[in-house]
């Protein structure tokens, strides 16, 4: 093995069979010229394994099935996992981390659709079900309507916290320190003017999604009306055979033959 430093000298690596001490140099008192001819640089052979094989065994099935649906994005199912603790969410993308980066992408679509199968994997590796398309979608309250639902909740805790304060009950620190940050004029308006005005606020939120859900639920019969008059009026007839109108249509047909069977049986002159 020769490496060549310079065009007048050449530091010889010599074999272990030869006479010369190795490590040894050896001048040259001829320049030694090399050219494409005489010098084929050294060629090394790709190692037959792939990214693949690197992988685990487990993890072997595992890339199989993204890059499956990969091929067929119609196979892929995914669900929000909001309500799954994030501790397992992090392990489960953290084991798939070598997996995910064993797959090429070449473009953003296709980085996209592996994202989308790594949730479909995560979903069912925490043994999450798909999303039935088939089943009636339930109701997603928009956020503003979470976000007002989640303050009337906050500030009937405070009438509640603030009633106790006004009988003299002592609260404890971290609650008083809530308290005390949401309403910074309690000392000066004092504990029963800031209840008033947290029964006004609820007053006013509790309205505003009253008449959110009176719109929706006139908008949705609207709809059915103009779609399906059947289902319009079965859905009316649902609505009107409750328990207690049951029971009040019930007193009214007996209050009714009552008053005609007294006008027949019970005899009476007129002049």
């Amino acid at each position: 093995l020769t490496h060549v430093l310079s065009n007048d000298s050449i530091v010889s690596l010599t074999p272990p069979n030869s006479s010369t001490p190795a490590g040894s140099m050896i001048p040259v008192s001829q320049p030694v010229s090399i050219n494409s001819s005489n010098f084929d640089p050294p060629t090394y052979a790709p190692s037959a394994s792939s990214e693949s094989d690197l992988l685990p065994d487990p993890f072997t099935d595992t890339r199989a099935l993204l890059l499956s649906l990969i091929q067929a994005p119609s196979l892929i199912s995914v669900k929000n996992l909001r309500h799954v603790q994030w501790q397992k969410l992090r392990d489960e993308i953290r084991e798939l981390t070598p997996v995910i980066d064993s797959i090429p992408t070449a473009n953003l679509t296709e980085t996209n659709t592996l994202l989308l199968a790594v949730a479909h994997v995560v979903r069912q590796r925490l043994g999450e079900k798909p999303i039935d398309p088939n089943a009636n979608k339930e109701f997603q309250k928009p956020f503003w309507m979470r976000r007002i639902e989640e303050k009337i909740a906050e500030h009937r805790k405070d009438i509640s916290h603030l009633s106790e304060l006004k009988k003299g009950t002592k609260l404890k620190a971290k609650i008083m320190a809530g308290i005390e940050r949401r309403y910074p004029l309690l000392k000066k308006k004092g504990i029963p003017t800031i209840i008033e005005e947290i029964k006004q606020g609820l007053t006013a939120k509790a309205a505003k999604i009253r008449k959110f859900k009176k719109m929706r639920q006139q908008y949705l019969d609207n709809n059915i009306f103009n779609t399906n008059l059947h289902a319009f009026y079965r859905r009316l007839d649902r609505k009107f055979n409750t328990s207690d109108s049951l029971a009040s249509s019930a007193a009214d047909r007996k209050e009714i033959s009552e008053f005609w069977f007294n006008i027949w049986s019970e005899e009476k002159e007129n002049n």
